[in-house]
């Protein structure tokens, strides 16, 4: 089947030059496919870790942070595409704060098409500790509230990561210290009943004398919530391993934390999840275990009894390469699309941007396609999924002119 797609550190300065941002002309061919990249921006600045969301009209949201002209700190930048991808907007500075550094963003779109975006920072309110920060748009992404902290005080807080239940409420995990846990990173959670303007008062989900990390947030169809991460744990203290702990009445209370994985002599990383239509709940995840010891490799386990028991994890493909930083997501149809950095055995140049599926509740998974597969390094993919069933692809990778990280994207049918 041929795919012919249609669409086309700090200190730094940004110009983006019209009113859209131009296509990189050509089409990559892999294994028979005719994939076209196109790259969001293109300057002489750097642009890191998009993420993506699709709303209800099938517009794209694409949000980064990174250099923006006369700023000398990152900021957060917005994007989106009204016409599948073939053109972009100019990119919108979110953020807009040229005295501190803003980084690492979340998105999610409620029923209404209201766009939300929250991120770590610094900020006038908490100048010398990052919190989590927060605004929204109430127009398509045309205009943008002022940032708010969700988080203060005198602890960090960070990694945020969001859901949106049926009710619109949105649902916030993250890491952070807290006065109850001022030496060890924990996985906190709060959450908005009115589109953001108000947030409850955080509560940790963990409370242990280990660093936890890296949440990732999900709902179910009965508006469960469930959170998993990578942390360290009494039971193995030398390597991080994947948790998860679940709630069932809204956020208020939570699931004493277990861990998926118990490898003592190994490290577990990044983990994402999504859940199906049925509730089965799939986690993926980079790590190394006693079949591949010596490189990472994606490594996933489901429940299929809403998060009580997990399967023993698997190796989803095992080669003598690296691969890390999973994205997925999944369609109507109940088939877990998966994209990520690696090295691709054929052509070992560098890491690149690879996709996988499966079709049947990640027993098996088809070849993996490598996106663009060049000599430059391609990092950080995210996956959304339209409602016409394209797989629409951001990642941030550096091209050959300029030589700058950029934010790139692509589209699979």
């Amino acid at each position: 089947m041929n795919i012919l797609e249609t669409q086309s550190s700090i200190g730094k300065k940004l110009y983006y030059n019209g009113l859209l941002t131009k296509i990189m002309n050509g089409y990559l061919s892999r294994r028979g496919i005719m994939i076209q990249v196109i790259n969001i921006t293109n300057d002489n600045y750097d642009h890191y870790q998009p993420v993506i969301a699709i709303d209800s009209s099938g517009n794209i949201h694409v949000v980064w942070y990174g250099d923006v002209a006369s700023y000398n700190v990152y900021q957060i930048l917005y994007t989106k595409s009204t016409d599948g991808g073939n053109t972009w907007t100019s990119p919108i500075n979110i953020s807009n704060d040229k005295n501190y550094t803003q980084l690492y963003p979340a998105i999610a779109i409620d029923s209404y098409n209201n766009i939300y975006v929250v991120w770590e920072a610094s900020s006038s309110e908490s100048p010398y500790l990052h919190q989590v920060r927060f605004s929204k748009s109430t127009d398509g992404g045309n205009t943008w509230s002022n940032p708010i902290n969700i988080t203060s005080g005198s602890y960090p807080n960070g990694s945020p990561s969001l859901a949106i239940d049926s009710s619109n409420n949105i649902h916030l995990a993250f890491m952070g210290e807290s006065s109850t846990s001022p030496s060890n990173f924990q996985i906190r959670y709060c959450k908005s009943l009115d589109g953001g303007n108000t947030w409850s008062n955080p509560v940790d989900i963990t409370n242990e004398n280990y660093y936890q990390y890296e949440p990732a947030i999900a709902i179910d169809k009965l508006g469960n919530l469930h959170i998993v991460w990578d942390g360290e744990n009494p039971t193995n203290p030398d390597y991080n391993q994947i948790r998860y702990s679940k709630s069932t009445d809204g956020g208020t209370t939570w699931s004493s934390p277990l861990n998926i994985t118990n490898d003592s002599n190994y490290v577990q990383h990044e983990p994402r999840i999504v859940i199906d239509s049925s509730n089965i709940i799939y986690v993926i995840w980079g790590g190394e275990c006693s079949e591949s010891p010596d490189n990472l490799q994606l490594r996933y386990s489901k429940s299929t009894d809403w998060g009580n028991t997990w399967s023993n994890p698997a190796i989803i493909i095992n080669e003598d390469t690296d691969h890390e930083e999973p994205s997925i997501a999944i369609d109507n149809f109940n088939t877990i699309h998966l994209v990520w950095k690696g090295i691709n055995p054929a052509n070992p140049t560098g890491y690149q941007i690879r996709y996988s599926k499966s079709t049947d509740g990640c027993n098996t998974w088809s070849t993996p396609i490598n996106i663009p597969n060049n000599s430059q390094p391609q990092e950080y993919p995210k996956i959304a999924i339209s409602s016409n069933g394209f797989k629409n692809i951001v990642w941030d990778g550096c091209i050959s002119s300029p030589l700058y990280y950029q934010i790139r994207f692509t589209k699979l049918t």
